[in-house]
Formats: structure tokens, C-alpha cells, sequence
């Protein structure tokens, strides 16, 4: 069994691209449950920024081959284009980092961890999580918290709305107002966002009636008016996460919005989804100052150098550890068939001197062969316990299974 990392993120693919697998994740999932014979075992983490299926399989290239199969006929050929594959060590890493929020768009982010869990979870009641993938998830997430620790305290809890916040305003103009348009998974981090920006004014437009049962749960006002052009043009900010087939603002509901401000008030809009709620061209528009994941993409980052570069280390070192325990569970069933091989020899040793010398003489060659066994298998087993910290053991493991004439499925 080997577990693998098949995936692509936003800076080998479009956004565009991640949004639409991200609404496949469940379906691709459900589909993987059906390949139980080649693949034991699979959770996917689906983000507007990241598409990756961790899964444990029977066969390295026909998992891959399967998994790049199964995703290109859902989403298209371009997939293929921008798949990375991971494995070993460099999976664990990879995955490790991912949940302290070191390969997201925003550097150190809060919500990946979440996310991270969150898709465990659904794995688990999926019924598709092996005890592989529970293992190295369980201790990303962990890893994850301990990264979130050591960084800065100056901004908790910063995520990708934060950065795009601070994009759209880079000169602190006090924003005293905010529209939040769509109520789905994301409008509560927003909220905690705009509130962390000092922004009390806040109110909610959507046409579902889940937007009266947002605006309750989340103390926030509601839209008053179902015209969304004048419902920009009543606030300083405007922020949409719906992620339809379809623009929820477009270049002409911008124009009178900015009719409706007046001369010389900027229509300020951040676009969280990544099939774009806003139509792109709108931001030709004169007034209009326009913020989408594409650009926050884009944008340099400033990284807290000391902070960033303790983390890294901290996660470096938290996934050898645990390549290294893994390593060494791996070697388990030779420990375990190589004293069992031994074991079977002594106990027909013993009986065979119980049937021409008795119990007693039995009894004694019973305990001296014991102590042979524990002698004649110290080094070895010591040596297999070793290998777990280097990287060439094959061909030591080949000589200990001829030796002893092992067979050991999956080691």
C-alpha cells in the first residue's frame, strides 16, 4: 500500500479550473469508493485555491493513472496539464505545510486548517478514510495548530479576506460600511473579517431566505432593499462569494451604482469566488476598484521572515518525525515474521524432545533456545529499527527475507 497526492493548486492552475472541481469533490469521491479493489482509501481537499485527492493505493502508477483518469473526464483535458503527483516523504511535508497555511495565497492563513479537517471528516463519513490517511491528517492538522502559534499575534486568525481586504484599502481610508452578497460556507469568515477590520456596519443580500436566518445567527443587518446596484451604492464595500455559472454583478449594475454614489465616491468590490461573481471588465470602469482571487494571486506578499522561517523549520522536522514512525510500522511484519519463523522451529524442537526425553528436559530446552532466539535476533531487529532513518534499506531487507525465507505481504 502506498498513499499518494494527486492534485494541482493555484500555481499550476486556473481558478477558474479549481472552482468547478471544487464543486465536484463529493461526486469524484463517491466515484474513488467504487475502485475499493485498487484504491483502499481516499480523502479530497477541494478549495477555491486547491484541488487534491490523497488516497492509499494497491498500485502506485495504476492509482495515479486512475485518479488523473477519473479527473480529466469530469473537468476536461486541461487537467491534466497542471496534476502534480506526491509521494513518500515529500507527500508528508507537502501536506504538513498545506495545513499551517504556507502554500496558500495568503501566506500563513487560518481557514486552510479548517478546511484540512473539515475533508478528513467528510472522508470519515464517506467511509473512504483509511488508517493511513487518518494517521498523516490527524498530524497535519496538529502540526498545523503548532505553525498557527508560533506566528505573529499582531494579526490572528488572518486569512484570505484579510489580505484582500487590505488590497482594496492599502491607504486605511476608514471604511464605515459593508455588503456581504450570498450567504454560503465563506460569508461567516467574512464577517469575522470585516469585524476584525473595525467595520460594524454590516449588512447581508441574498435572494435566498437563508439570508434573514444569516443576518440573525451572525448580527448583521438585512439588505433592505432586493435592488443590488442600490444596495452597493449604499455601502463603502462590497464583498461577494456566491461562485454561480453566472456574474451576480455586472458592468452595468456597477455603472449605476456609481451613478447612485456620486461623483468622486469609489465603488470598492472584492470578488472571493473563483468563477468570478463580478464581471471582470467592470474594473475599466472609472470609480470601480476591483479585488478578485486572480489578482490577490498575483500580488507579492510580505512575509514575516523570523516568524515564517521557525515554522518552516518547526514543520520540517514534524513530518521527519513522522515519515520516520510511519517508516518504521512499516517494518513491523518483518520484525513480526522473522521471530515468528524461529518461533515455529523451537516449538517443533520442543516438541520433538518432549516426546523422547519428557516435560521437564522439554521445559529446559524450551528456555534455552529462548534465550538464543532473543540473542541470535537482537541485531537484526535493532538494524531493521535503524533503517527507519535512512533512505537505502532494500537490499538488506531482501537478505533478511531470504534468510529466513519470509513472505510478507505489504512490507
Amino acid at each position: 500500500m502506498t498513499l499518494i497526492c494527486v492534485g494541482m493548486d493555484f500555481t499550476s492552475a486556473p481558478l477558474s479550473l479549481l472552482g468547478r472541481l471544487e464543486g465536484l469533490a463529493d461526486e469524484f469521491q463517491m466515484a474513488l469508493k467504487e475502485e475499493a479493489k485498487l484504491i483502499s482509501g481516499s480523502a479530497v481537499l477541494a478549495t477555491c485555491n486547491r484541488f487534491e485527492v490523497y488516497a492509499a493505493v494497491e498500485d502506485f502508477h495504476a492509482g495515479v493513472d486512475k485518479i488523473s483518469s477519473e479527473l480529466s473526464r469530469r473537468a476536461g483535458k486541461e487537467v491534466a496539464e497542471s496534476l502534480k503527483v506526491r509521494f513518500g516523504p515529500e507527500l508528508v511535508e507537502h501536506l504538513f505545510f498545506v495545513a499551517a497555511g504556507l502554500k496558500s495565497i495568503a501566506i500563513g492563513e487560518s481557514e486552510i486548517r479548517g478546511q484540512v479537517r473539515k475533508s478528513i471528516a467528510r472522508s470519515r463519513n464517506l467511509g473512504t478514510a483509511s488508517a493511513e490517511l487518518n494517521d498523516i491528517f490527524d498530524a497535519a492538522i496538529s502540526a498545523g495548530r503548532k505553525a498557527a502559534l508560533t506566528f505573529s499575534q499582531d494579526k490572528p486568525g488572518r486569512g484570505l479576506i484579510d489580505l484582500a481586504i487590505e488590497a482594496i484599502n492599502p491607504h486605511e481610508v476608514l471604511l464605515a460600511s459593508a455588503l456581504i452578497v450570498g450567504t454560503g460556507s465563506y460569508a461567516k469568515e467574512i464577517v469575522t473579517a470585516l469585524r476584525r477590520f473595525g467595520i460594524v456596519e454590516i449588512s447581508v443580500h441574498a435572494d435566498s431566505a437563508r439570508a434573514a436566518r444569516f443576518a440573525e445567527l451572525n448580527e448583521v443587518d438585512l439588505a433592505s432593499s432586493s435592488d443590488l446596484a442600490a444596495e452597493l451604492a449604499k455601502h463603502d464595500l462590497a464583498i461577494l462569494a456566491r461562485g454561480g455559472s453566472e456574474f451576480t454583478v455586472t458592468v452595468s449594475d456597477c455603472q449605476r451604482a456609481l451613478t447612485l454614489k456620486g461623483t468622486g465616491n469609489p465603488l470598492r468590490l472584492i470578488d472571493m469566488a473563483a468563477s468570478n461573481d463580478v464581471d471582470p471588465f467592470a474594473s475599466d470602469l472609472p470609480g470601480v476598484e476591483l479585488v478578485s482571487l486572480e489578482g490577490l494571486r498575483d500580488q507579492p506578499q510580505i512575509r514575516n521572515g523570523s516568524a515564517l522561517e521557525e515554522v518552516e523549520k518547526m514543520l520540517m522536522e514534524e513530518a521527519k518525525s513522522f515519515s520516520r514512525a510511519q517508516s518504521a510500522r512499516g517494518f513491523d511484519p518483518i520484525v513480526i515474521a522473522m521471530r515468528g519463523h524461529v518461533e515455529r522451529w523451537i516449538e517443533l524442537e520442543v516438541e520433538s524432545v518432549r516426546k523422547r526425553a519428557g516435560g521437564d528436559t522439554a521445559t529446559e530446552v524450551e528456555q534455552s533456545l529462548r534465550r538464543v532466539l532473543n540473542t541470535l535476533l537482537h541485531k537484526p531487529t535493532l538494524k531493521v529499527k535503524d533503517l527507519t532513518l535512512g533512505e537505502d534499506h532494500s537490499e538488506y531487507l531482501r537478505a533478511i527475507r531470504l534468510l529466513f525465507d519470509l513472505e510478507v505481504s505489504g512490507a
